[in-house]
């Protein structure tokens, strides 16, 4: 369950048109939602209005509903999708389910109809049931650890692991008034190998486990246009590569005697910095952009800003977050636009229902 033209430029317009004008101004959208409003559902609308190239790509819906247990903890989310991709993989109708023991949640994703295992998820909380450790299950498998200042987020380490063979990126945010304020990056990815490598073996090229000996060449690969290779020599079974992209990076390495490691992909764009800005006259909620994607991954809030996010802003696109407030202090819709260097625009619209307890 795991992390984008003319037509969407008139939706956007009525729809700012509506909040702007309508006579059913939100009375109490400068106050938090009442703590008995919880969660029920939302839809997730997402369009692309692709400038370079020219194309339309369908627009794909997905639905989230929450269930809880007897504590309030999410303990189910139904997850169901329109997009036929996948369809293949089973991912399209899909069950999640929590347990909780002691520090530790486990979610176990099933297809919805079949119930055939999806993956395994495992969070770790501290004492203030902020969630410290994630560890998911897919192959390969990523694995996420979060520390914290007080309420707000201050690092994370983000870990793609192929059979042993990892790379690590690490990021820190800072925080202005309450609020998260930038994410840095300081483009060093690291890497370390198993104590084991793929020995080929010929003709028929049956892989089998073997010793991997110092010292190493490490292939790191940019996945670009123009795909860049660098290699380094190494004394040890780790090494650093630095380099701000905004695509993938790979990396494997070879020993002296032909002996290879498994290649490792980080498949998530970096920029040095992402910044971020608040609504400053509204205080947060459920709801907040950054929450939804958070409790629908996690079944809880990693983000406790104190006020709603309004842009994300890094070297390659910009997200514009336009929220929708009821009598209620509810928010009951986002309208999520992000535009990338090229012109290309997403449009993800949230529609949010709630219920009482």
């Amino acid at each position: 369950m795991k992390k984008t033209q003319s037509l969407y430029f008139a939706a956007l317009v009525v729809a700012l048109s509506v909040i702007g004008s309508s006579c059913k101004k939100p009375v109490h959208s400068n106050y938090a939602t009442p703590s008995n409003y919880r969660l029920l559902s939302y839809t997730k609308v997402t369009s692309y209005g692709i400038i370079s190239p020219p194309t339309l790509a369908p627009t794909i819906t997905e639905n989230y509903t929450f269930f809880y247990d007897g504590y309030g903890r999410v303990s189910q989310i139904i997850y169901t999708s329109n997009d036929s991709n996948l369809a293949t993989s089973g991912h399209q109708y899909l069950s999640s389910n929590f347990s909780y023991v002691g520090p530790v949640i486990m979610k176990t994703t099933t297809q919805l109809k079949s119930e055939i295992p999806v993956e395994i998820d495992s969070f770790t909380q501290n004492a203030n049931s902020q969630v410290t450790n994630a560890y998911f299950g897919s192959v390969p498998s990523v694995s996420n650890t979060f520390s914290y200042n007080g309420k707000l987020l201050t690092n994370e380490a983000i870990t793609y692991n192929d059979s042993g063979t990892t790379i690590t990126a690490n990021l820190a945010f800072t925080a202005n008034n309450g609020d998260l304020y930038q994410q840095s990056f300081d483009g060093n990815y690291h890497a370390t190998f198993p104590d084991s490598g793929i020995r080929p073996i010929f003709p028929v090229g049956d892989p089998r486990d073997t010793i991997l000996v110092v010292p190493l060449v490490v292939t790191w690969v940019t996945f670009s246009p123009t795909p860049g290779v660098v290699n380094h020599n190494a004394s040890s079974k780790s090494d650093v590569l630095n380099t701000q992209t905004q695509y993938p990076v790979s990396v494997y390495a070879t020993d002296g005697n032909n002996i290879f490691t498994r290649t490792c992909v980080f498949p998530i764009s970096l920029g040095a910095t992402q910044s971020y800005d608040v609504y400053k006259d509204l205080p947060n909620r459920v709801g907040d952009y950054l929450q939804l994607e958070s409790f629908s991954i996690y079944g809880s809030n990693i983000y406790n800003n104190s006020h709603l996010i309004k842009t994300i802003t890094t070297p390659y696109y910009t997200t514009t977050i336009v929220p929708t407030i009821d009598a209620d202090s509810k928010i009951t819709q986002n309208v999520v636009t992000t535009k990338d260097l090229l012109g290309n625009v997403t449009t993800i619209v949230y529609s949010l229902q709630y219920q009482t307890f």
